[in-house]
């Protein structure tokens, strides 16, 4: 039995199209897993800034409040429910 080039199956390796669809099918996955990553990256950048102003308006708040919890103002009501200085 001697083995000829034709007895050989064309299935031995990859095509270079096959290869080609193989990194474009990859390249697709990670393009999309960067962009997945860049937007969380951002969501958390977004979430972090927004819990600093809400501590820093809670400190601003507590600052203004007395220790009986209202708000202390320079300003009282008259008896008709208008701000005198």
């Amino acid at each position: 039995m001697s083995r000829n080039s034709s007895n050989y199956s064309t299935k031995a390796g990859l095509t270079l199209i096959e290869v080609s669809a193989a990194l474009a099918l990859l390249s697709t996955l990670l393009v999309g897993m960067l962009v997945a990553h860049n937007r969380h990256t951002e969501q958390i950048r977004r979430s972090r800034q927004t819990l600093d102003a809400l501590r820093q308006v809670d400190a601003l708040l507590y600052r203004w409040m007395g220790s009986n919890g209202v708000i202390r103002r320079k300003a009282s009501l008259d008896s008709h429910g208008t701000f005198s200085a």
